[in-house]
Formats: C-alpha cells, sequence, structure tokens
C-alpha cells in the first residue's frame, strides 16, 4: 500500500493523474478563519442541483446560491443550524438540528410552514404518496402535507439501546407507492406510502453485533433492496416478503454506493471494490493510502473522499484518473455542478475539479 502511494505521487509530480482543480469558493472566510482545521464544521453546502446550493451559515442562517451567476438569492434563519435540504417542485425543504423541518418558496426565499418533530435528521426529505417524508435520528418516520405542513403521520422504527449512539445514515425510499426505511437496529421496515402503516419487518441483522446500524443508502433494484451494514455485509431482500436472498462480508464497511449496474464499497485499509449489482461478483479492486470514508457516482466516473482529506477519481473500469489533497474535513457532498465536479468541505468551501 505504501508502495503504490509512492507510485501514485511519482506519477503526479511528473504530470500525470494531476488533479484538475478548477476553482475554490469560500463563503464565509472570517467565520473559517476562527477556526482549527479539526474544528471547521456544521456549515454545511448542499445541492438542490447542478446550478443551485443552500450554505449553512452561524445562527441559523441559510442562503440560496447560483453557482451559474455567483450570486446569492436570498436568505432564510432557521432555528438551529441547516441540517439536510431537498428541493421538489417550487419548494426546497430545510432541515434543522433543532428537529424542525420548512418549506421555503424558491423564488421568493419565503417560509411558508415550519414544523417540530423529534430529532434531527442528515438525510434530505423526500417525495412520498403521502406527502414529504423525514426519517429522524431517534428513529421516526415522519410525514407532512407538502403544501400545508399538516403532520400526515409519525411512525417510531424502533431503536437498538446496546447502539444508541449509532444512528441509521439511510434515509427512506419509496418504491411502488411504499415506503422502505432502515433503522438503527438493523432492520428494514415497509411503510404503506399513504398511512405510513408498517406492513413488513425485516429479521434482525448481525444478531449479537456490538454496530448493526445499516450503512449507506438503500437501493431497489428490480425485485431486491440493496444495503450494507457497519458490521460489513453487503445484503439483498426480496422488495416482498423482506427476507434475505444474499448476504457477503467484507469486513467493516465505511460507505457502499450505487449506478445502474454496479456496488461500490469501500472498506477497512484503505480497499474499495466494485461488484457486480446482481451477483456481487467482484469487477475490479482500487487500493487506497488511507480509509475511504464517502463515496459517489456522478456522470461518467466514481468519486471519492479519504479519512484524511485526500480526494481521488476513478474510471468506469477502476482506473485512477486523480487524486488531490486538501488540509480540511471533507463532507460527504460530492456532485455535479455547471461543467464540474464540487467537493463541500467541513468549513464554508467549496472546492471545483474539471470532470
Amino acid at each position: 500500500m505504501r508502495l503504490f502511494y509512492i507510485v501514485s505521487l511519482c506519477f503526479m509530480m511528473l504530470g500525470f493523474l494531476k488533479a484538475p482543480r478548477q476553482n475554490m469558493m469560500v463563503f464565509n472566510p472570517a467565520s473559517d478563519s476562527q477556526k482549527t482545521i479539526g474544528t471547521i464544521s456544521n456549515n454545511p453546502t448542499l445541492p438542490l442541483n447542478e446550478t443551485f446550493i443552500v450554505v449553512g451559515e452561524k445562527n441559523g442562517w441559510v442562503r440560496l446560491y447560483d453557482l451559474k451567476r455567483r450570486s446569492t438569492i436570498w436568505w432564510v434563519q432557521l432555528s438551529d443550524r441547516l441540517s439536510a435540504a431537498s428541493l421538489i417542485g417550487n419548494d426546497i425543504f430545510l432541515s434543522d438540528l433543532s428537529g424542525e423541518l420548512t418549506s421555503v418558496d424558491f423564488q421568493s426565499g419565503k417560509a411558508s410552514w415550519t414544523k417540530k418533530h423529534q430529532g434531527y435528521t442528515f438525510k434530505k426529505p423526500i417525495n412520498a404518496p403521502c406527502g414529504i417524508i423525514i426519517q429522524t435520528a431517534n428513529q421516526q418516520i415522519v410525514c407532512y402535507d407538502i403544501k400545508t405542513g399538516q403532520e400526515k403521520f409519525t411512525t417510531p422504527l424502533g431503536s437498538y439501546s446496546g447502539a444508541a449512539v449509532i444512528r441509521s445514515y439511510t434515509k427512506p425510499v419509496v418504491h411502488n407507492g411504499q415506503v422502505f426505511a432502515a433503522s438503527d437496529a438493523g432492520i428494514v421496515l415497509k411503510l404503506d406510502g399513504i398511512t405510513g402503516k408498517i406492513l413488513q419487518k425485516s429479521a434482525p441483522l448481525s444478531v449479537g453485533a456490538k454496530f448493526r446500524g445499516v450503512i449507506g443508502n438503500l437501493f431497489v433494484s428490480g425485485q431486491s433492496i440493496l444495503f450494507g451494514e457497519y458490521g460489513g455485509k453487503l445484503n439483498k431482500l426480496d422488495v416482498s416478503t423482506l427476507k434475505i436472498t444474499q448476504s457477503v462480508s467484507f469486513g467493516r464497511l465505511y460507505d457502499v454506493k450505487y449506478n445502474s449496474n454496479s456496488v461500490l464499497i469501500s472498506s477497512k485499509n484503505g480497499s474499495v471494490k466494485s461488484l457486480d449489482l446482481n451477483t456481487f461478483q467482484e469487477k475490479w479492486a482500487y487500493q487506497h493510502d488511507e480509509n475511504v470514508s464517502h463515496l459517489q457516482w456522478v456522470s461518467d466516473s466514481w468519486y471519492g473522499v479519504g479519512s484524511r482529506g485526500s480526494l481521488f477519481s476513478l474510471s468506469v473500469s477502476g482506473q485512477l484518473r486523480w487524486r488531490d489533497f486538501l488540509e480540511t474535513e471533507l463532507r460527504q457532498n460530492i456532485f455535479k455542478c455547471m461543467d464540474s465536479i464540487c467537493f463541500s468541505s467541513a468549513s464554508s468551501s467549496l472546492y471545483f475539479y474539471k470532470r
């Protein structure tokens, strides 16, 4: 692994694999300058689409920013720091750390309604048959009417007290009018998309494991639901029965992401592997020099973030395209922005790279 790192650096020095960094934007330099690299946090830069982002600032302030025009459109103040955001139709739904969800008009920035629920969320709200759905840190699925904010239902998912500090970092998915969600007890649940009634539960995963929560988003492929576990297993459930049809162990998993025909996993010691979406057979492997905390498929390439600030890009066949290193903590937001790929940091910075 050390040899690979040295070889990669040599290629970069010779001009091969050179990181195509284009630009950097700092939204709040005064705030960032007062913090050390290790303590800069809670200023999320969240994509709404390829052109617009929302930027969380101190005291609950949030700005809508136009990347094409390089200008702020409007500001709105939440009760606490921004944690998640979604654009659905002409409404932006903003979650904050106080446990509130606020609906804001995209054009004017005027808040239409604000609702309080138990527990915050780091996963963006999603559109469902009942309205707008969130999954909270204390394991509830809550649905609100998109236009009025009226609460449609709150469904407790249950919690695993032995790993209370571990939350399920997945967001619910909607498939055929039903909502699928994962609890931190390592259970996948199927809910009625209109009433929120629990229709089915899977058996607990990795019984006896210290941490058995789900990592990476749930992904529906055909008649199967795919997801990973903290304990290192990649699983496939039957959509109809919620019974496991396939399970493969890889040691501890750090992230699991998908595209139309592959699963990409990062596990301990910097291992990154591409697996066939249907069979879980290995297609290729890449060895990074540090643990890879975040993966993302954007357009036609894979992108990754290392645990100590490295960035890299892999081709669809697993070849290293480029790598870079930033002296900051990086968030998991990797997204297409205009003609570039953007990485957001734990500060108010946004880094642009050529695709």
